[in-house]
């Protein structure tokens, strides 16, 4: 879901899908190497 949110967001705001999608789901609370949500949430 967290995914499908990142890609729409940059298919909304025209953003470059390869450059900004892992960013944005880090920063929706995604551990993107551990594959599972960060325990200190999506605010740092």
């Amino acid at each position: 879901m967290v995914n499908l949110r990142a890609e729409r967001i940059c298919a909304n705001f025209n953003m470059d899908l390869s450059e900004h999608k892992e960013k944005l789901m880090f920063e929706m609370g995604v551990d993107l190497k551990n594959n599972r949500l960060r325990p200190e949430g999506h605010v740092a």
